[in-house]
């Protein structure tokens, strides 16, 4: 192996390291922002909102290094598909950083998790956001294209998770607004806010499970519809 082509192979090497450690920043505050939601802890809620800080970080430390590679070792084939791959995916996971963020923000100003009739199908869809995102980032870990487009396929799952989740808010708030309780439309609001976030997760995360794809088999299937077999 040629000194150029060592140099390519540690830096992409230090590009998918670097990629996973924003990967795991990112798991942590989805989990710690959905944690405060379901349990009312502020202090886990105020620490995802501060951690941003560092994802962003990563997020421009990624950029840089990516850029480089490209400028300097004009990679090809998979390794370029990475490269590239690793410019797609860091936008995707500072997105969903941000929703992190506004879920945890949904808390502080609740101050308290959302009554327990609603709560129930926002934790579903909860636990749905939090899996996608394990399986995105586990599909790009071993660059399983499989497991890529199985994320890809159940991405209509959220959606109806969302549905029922507002369906149900909706209901509950307008059953409680005709009972006089004047807080109802605010709490509503937020819930709602929170179910849009919790949609977005997962669709950030199917993001993520193309762009594995992409580098593991070297077809771009964003925007085309993932036939089942």
């Amino acid at each position: 192996m040629s000194p150029k082509e060592t140099q390519l192979e540690q830096s992409i090497f230090q590009l998918r390291t670097r990629l996973l450690v924003m990967c795991a920043s990112v798991g942590i505050a989805v989990d710690e922002a959905c944690d405060s939601l379901a349990s009312g802890n502020m202090g886990k809620a105020c620490a995802v909102v501060d951690g941003d800080t560092a994802i962003n970080a990563l997020e421009n430390d990624i950029d840089e290094m990516a850029l480089s590679i490209l400028v300097r070792n004009q990679p090809v084939a998979q390794d370029l598909r990475f490269v590239v791959a690793a410019l797609r995916m860091v936008i995707d996971l500072e997105r969903i950083g941000d929703e992190a963020v506004n879920i945890a923000e949904r808390a502080v100003i609740l101050h308290e998790a959302l009554p327990e009739p609603v709560m129930d199908p926002v934790f579903a869809l909860m636990e749905s956001a939090k899996k996608s995102y394990k399986h995105a980032v586990e599909a790009f870990r071993l660059l399983d294209g499989g497991k890529a487009l199985a994320l890809c396929r159940n991405d209509d799952e959220s959606t109806q998770e969302e549905v029922k989740a507002l369906h149900r808010i909706m209901d509950y708030f307008c059953l409680e607004a005709h009972s006089g309780n004047g807080d109802t439309s605010y709490t509503g609001m937020h819930g709602i806010l929170i179910c849009r976030a919790l949609n977005r997760i997962c669709r950030r995360a199917a993001n993520i499970a193309e762009h594995s794809y992409f580098i593991a088999e070297g077809v771009n299937i964003k925007h085309v519809p993932v036939m089942t077999e």
